[in-house]
């Protein structure tokens, strides 16, 4: 299991330093080949794929940027140690989809393991309120 992984994991770098190193090559190459099949046309829809990636990109990032500021609101007020670390694990965390509870939900738990109950509840509130709103 280990080994698949890591099997995996190699493979994953290998390709991503041939992309890299020949990226703007193999672009060029896979446009010419869709050229020939659909003609000219291809330019636009090879920029639209562009486009629309990077405002996929950027959508991500600038959610896990407002989830982890609102959540580290949330951190201040519940008297969390570390609010603003813990604001950062949150922006990282909320790079991968539906991580951001793991955080909120976990420091929730740890304030109603140390007796802040009234913190740990409305913290917990604050997240599901930011999760479902």
């Amino acid at each position: 299991m280990v080994f698949s992984g890591l099997a995996k994991l190699g493979m994953a770098l290998m390709t991503l330093f041939f992309f890299y190193r020949d990226g703007t090559s193999l672009v060029r190459q896979i446009r010419q080949a869709l050229r020939n099949i659909i003609g000219n046309r291809i330019d636009g829809y090879i920029d639209s794929v562009g486009t629309t990636t990077r405002a996929v990109v950027y959508g991500i990032g600038l959610t896990a940027l407002a989830q982890a500021l609102l959540a580290g609101v949330g951190y201040y007020f519940a008297g969390a140690p570390s609010p603003i670390l813990l604001t950062i694990v949150t922006f990282i965390i909320a790079l991968i989809p539906f991580g951001t509870p793991f955080v909120w939900g976990g420091v929730s738990i740890w304030l109603l393991s140390q007796g802040h109950t009234v913190e740990g509840i409305g913290l917990a509130l604050w997240g599901i309120w930011l999760s479902v709103g």
